[in-house]
């Protein structure tokens, strides 16, 4: 295995196994400069697929349990943690925990963690279109409490507000956001038709390769004198800045 460069950006993904990690980490490894570091628990049942994918590609795999995570962080001292994290209802009632338990709580660890880093890094948050309308959802509350911790952190961060998140590289069937997607793709068709494509950027869903493409655009600038500035990124800024970068 190739061994990292000590001149590379050292990035913890947290929930590598899901939708948005695994594009990441496919994203990133091909990319100079960028030392990918995919977390996942070792009771995943993922684990030995990507773990065996990954170790192909020349990426470390992170096995650590979520109650060694915050020392693990410590040690390793990532310069970016970005997160993917976040449940479904359906996983909620199999048992894989409620929204409050992951989508807050696993987020909470995480910058708990990165506060008591010796350099603390840039925290990159993938949260969700709404999350500043809690109120109407647990869903959407869990995100816009993790949204205001990081904002309160004292950490430099970059919180992502994606819409829809499907698209041709999702391996898992979820009916109804497939339905939503579909009819919320017409829609930014319609509108982009009629000349209205900042609105059409609003709804336009977002597949999950795009997003790491953005991602790996935020991770650039980091690299820059200028760095990144904190700051949140609604979908429309996601869609016009992938439209600039084409």
């Amino acid at each position: 295995m190739t061994e990292p460069s000590q001149n590379e950006l050292k990035i913890w993904i947290a929930g590598a196994s899901g939708f948005s990690g695994k594009a990441l980490v496919d994203d990133l490894y091909q990319q100079q400069g960028f030392q990918p570091i995919p977390h996942i628990r070792p009771e995943s049942s993922r684990l030995d697929t990507l773990q065996s994918l990954w170790e192909q590609r020349g990426v470390n795999t992170e096995v650590t349990p979520w109650t060694e995570v915050h020392q693990r962080l410590l040690d390793v001292e990532p310069q970016v943690i970005i997160s993917c994290l976040g449940t479904t209802k359906k996983h909620a009632r199999r048992g894989g925990g409620t929204y409050q338990d992951v989508d807050f709580g696993l987020n909470e660890q995480l910058i708990s963690a990165a506060k008591q880093c010796a350099t603390p890094p840039h925290f990159i948050y993938i949260s969700a279109m709404g999350a500043d309308w809690g109120r109407w959802s647990s869903y959407l509350k869990a995100r816009m409490d993790i949204e205001n911790l990081l904002q309160e952190s004292g950490l430099n961060y970059s919180i992502i507000r994606p819409a829809f998140l499907t698209g041709a590289s999702r391996d898992e069937r979820r009916l109804l956001e497939a339905w939503g997607a579909t009819f919320c793709r017409y829609m930014a068709r319609f509108l982009h038709g009629i000349g209205l494509k900042g609105t059409a950027y609003t709804v336009h869903p977002l597949d999950a390769p795009d997003l790491a493409r953005f991602i790996r655009f935020l991770l650039h600038q980091l690299t820059t004198e200028e760095g990144l500035p904190s700051e949140i990124y609604p979908i429309d800024i996601i869609h016009r800045s992938l439209d600039q970068s084409k």
